[in-house]
């Protein structure tokens, strides 16, 4: 007999039905009722945090799914940034078969490299899977795309939402409806708006996130208890917006645990940390039986100690070139940059002139702001570094615009080769490697959208050296052993709990295509065979995969990659995103 907490709960989406029809009851491919599965996304969640503030007493609601439930690292895509990773963990595809590298569109698509949308993701996502067999889902701040698209279901657009913009929902109404339940919420915390640098700034950034993360959870309970779904994605983006601007206070390193304002930040942040995981408690006591709980991360997260600047480094040896008037622009920025943020400054200058110049600065800084296409002398440059979330370089192929570009697959090659060469050989300014490896893309990614990659992908220093595509700078390297910042890592988080799921224990890693797969398996459906992921089958009990070993089946050739958009429209794209902290 089910519980009270199943009876209310099927109480509240009975009195939503009239907005929202059920759909039909089905069974599975095992001949046993559809269960739901609920899968909760943490950009930038690592257990190197989560685990400390857990044992310091910080989550007890983390710390209940440890001991009820089973955990395992999930590593990311390589590079380990956003727009892949998510775009892999829905598709269970590896981003040569879906396509997304960054969150623009691939130099070899369009030399301008619009904004990518929803469609850009070339493989049939986990909710469009689902809904092709007439189930719903419920998909909100997913990061990767705008417009809403329309689903069998509910979506609602995340960190690529425009300010104001009054399509980021669907079905039509949707936004009015959630507004309306949660009048404040906000698709986005934009990372530029605030100098963090400044402590007054960045305690205004703070009440922002906390204001923002309450609306999310409002907005989780909200579509947890009134809608009608077999599938459920929320996104929570707090994890990755702290990382990227407090790591250090975070973590202490670097000294961090001694500096001025660390008694004042700490606080503050672990407090965002504890909000959440009254969701994570509530949400346990409140589990119904017939629901799977999944939690996993895009990525993990570390310390940045370098800036590697990429261009000038391509510049240097004669395989980029500026135009002239542009490279003059771009050096007098950059070098207003270094004063601004020279600890000089921070000495002399009062804090509010300090603040005024840092963010005039800061006004013309993100890696989302397509400067490449206008500064780069496109008919003298033969690679380039296009941005954060690539780290890779692009080899330009000849054309009538770019005349020194390579001719031949052969010529691609040696221009490869040398490049790799290169930057194996590079030292930094303390004589350390800095370049731990050097892929060529067809080493990373297999399938039709291979070639929309950079040519040559790096890891530097395990990321804490950071390749950036600021554009005139004086130095290949920048020290940042000074500012709080942080970036991403491979080692993510996942887990689960539910029926037929181990309890109690951590396994071995999995990778983040797998998420699809094992979401799939846990709804009782089959998987399908175009699929690189596989089931994380060391999350189940061994019961359960003997009773029900994975299945696996074809999709129907209309869930394919060349799925049209849900709308075309261009307008306002190129200046979206402005807040993910791949600052340059």
């Amino acid at each position: 007999m089910p519980g009270s907490r199943d009876l209310a709960h099927r109480a509240s989406l009975a009195a939503a039905a009239d907005r929202q029809p059920r759909a039909p009851a089905r069974e599975s491919v095992y001949n046993l009722p559809v269960t739901r599965a609920l899968l909760l996304g943490l950009d930038g969640a690592t257990f190197r945090l989560l685990d400390d503030y857990a044992e310091r007493g910080l989550l007890p609601g983390y710390s209940r799914w440890l001991r009820e439930g089973v955990a395992a690292v999930l590593d990311s895509t390589n590079p380990p940034t956003t727009p892949p990773a998510w775009s892999s963990c829905v598709t269970g595809v590896n981003p040569g078969r879906h396509g997304v590298y960054d969150f623009r569109e691939s130099f070899h698509t369009d030399p301008a490299r619009p904004l990518i949308r929803p469609s850009s993701i070339r493989a049939p996502r986990i909710w469009d899977i689902l809904g092709a067999e007439g189930y719903r889902s419920c998909v909100t701040n997913f990061p990767v795309g705008f417009p809403a698209e329309k689903i069998e279901g509910v979506y609602v657009c995340g960190m690529m939402t425009p300010d104001r913009d009054a399509d980021y929902a669907h079905p039509p109404g949707e936004l009015d409806r959630l507004l309306a339940a949660v009048p404040g919420y906000v698709p986005n915390v934009d990372i530029p708006k605030y100098d963090a640098e400044q402590i007054e700034n960045a305690l205004v950034f703070l009440d922002d996130l906390e204001a923002s993360l309450r609306a999310r959870i409002a907005a989780f309970w909200h579509y947890f208890e009134r809608e009608d779904w077999t599938f459920y994605f929320p996104t929570f983006v707090f994890h990755d917006r702290l990382g990227h601007l407090f790591w250090k206070f975070m973590t202490g390193e670097d000294g961090f645990d001694r500096h001025p304002h660390f008694a004042t930040l700490r606080p503050r942040i672990e407090g965002l940390y504890r909000l959440f995981d009254e969701l994570l408690l509530r949400l346990l006591e409140e589990r119904p039986t017939d629901l799977s709980l999944f939690l996993c991360s895009d990525h993990g997260f570390g310390g940045t100690r370098t800036f590697f600047e990429v261009n000038a480094w391509l510049e240097r040896e004669g395989l980029l070139v500026m135009k002239p008037a542009a490279k003059l622009r771009a050096r007098g920025f950059y070098r207003a940059m270094e004063v601004g943020e020279s600890d000089t400054a921070r000495r002399l200058l009062p804090g509010g002139l300090q603040a005024r110049v840092r963010a005039k600065i800061r006004a013309g800084r993100s890696s989302f702001k397509n400067d490449l296409f206008d500064t780069v002398d496109w008919a003298r440059t033969r690679a380039f570094f296009p941005g954060v979330p690539l780290q890779g370089i692009v080899l330009v192929p000849r054309s009538a615009r770019t005349a020194q570009g390579y001719r031949s697959e052969d010529e691609r090659i040696a221009l490869r080769d040398r490049i790799q060469s290169s930057l194996m050989e590079l030292r930094d300014p303390e004589g350390r490697q800095v370049v731990d490896r050097v892929w060529h893309r067809e080493e990373l990614y297999d399938g039709p959208h291979r070639d929309l990659a950079p040519d040559l992908i790096f890891v530097a220093q395990d990321y804490a050296c950071l390749g950036r595509p600021v554009l005139g700078a004086r130095s290949i390297f920048r020290d940042s052993r000074a500012g709080a910042n942080g970036f991403h890592r491979m080692g993510g988080v996942v887990l689960g709990l539910g029926e037929g799921l181990r309890a109690g224990v951590r396994v071995d890693k999995a990778e983040i295509k797998d998420i699809t797969p094992t979401l799939l398996y846990a709804l009782g459906e089959a998987i399908p065979d175009h699929m690189d992921g596989r089931v994380i089958e060391q999350l189940f009990c061994e019961a359960t995969l003997r009773e029900r070993p994975p299945r696996y089946r074809r999709l129907p050739s209309s869930l394919g990659p060349d799925r049209p958009s849900s709308d075309a429209r261009d307008e306002g794209l190129k200046d979206r995103l402005r807040a993910l902290g791949y600052m340059e």
